[in-house]
């Protein structure tokens, strides 16, 4: 019902005084869409998956937290995001045609969501449910912090003068 209640709440949009409108229609969602990676290895399953390219919006994957699951194990589904994510198959575009065939290959979801052109991976929306605002604090902190390593990037400098300027990529 979690789930649900997401969707809808995306759809109608909020409901205080000068609340933004909802995006897309109840048909440009899917829900527990089942993601195999190569091999056969673990699945990537959202709880639901929103396709409004009308909007500008080609995937948005969501994940619904009732905060019944272990924050570690809440964590883990990012990294495994990460690893689908970075999956790369043939593209067959006939356009491409002349092109060396490692030259051709894309990241999976720019083929089966086309119309995606943000740079980096589709955003993944975690929405915690049931939870007040100092279990959610937590509970953000700690989901936070456990994967940070498929969302935080890495810190990329370049040793001049002897300072520690750089960026984060």
């Amino acid at each position: 019902m979690a789930v649900n209640e997401t969707v809808v709440a995306f759809v109608r949009g909020g409901t205080v005084s000068d609340a933004a409108g909802g995006i897309g229609l109840v048909t440009s969602w899917a829900t527990e869409v089942e993601f195999t990676l190569p091999g056969g290895r673990r699945k990537v399953r959202p709880d639901a998956v929103l396709q409004a390219p009308e909007i500008g919006v080609p995937v948005l994957m969501v994940e619904v937290d009732r905060s019944t699951m272990a924050p570690a194990r809440v964590a883990a589904k990012f990294a495994a995001y990460r690893e689908l994510f970075r999956v790369k198959v043939r593209d067959n575009d006939p356009a491409r045609s002349g092109e060396e065939p490692a030259d051709r290959t894309v990241h999976w979801w720019r083929r089966a969501y086309p119309g995606h052109t943000r740079a980096g991976y589709p955003p993944v929306a975690l929405l915690v449910a049931d939870a007040g605002p100092t279990a959610l604090t937590n509970r953000q902190e700690a989901i936070g912090d456990l994967s940070v390593e498929a969302w935080g990037g890495w810190w990329c400098k370049v040793v001049r003068d002897y300072n520690e300027d750089g960026w984060r990529e």
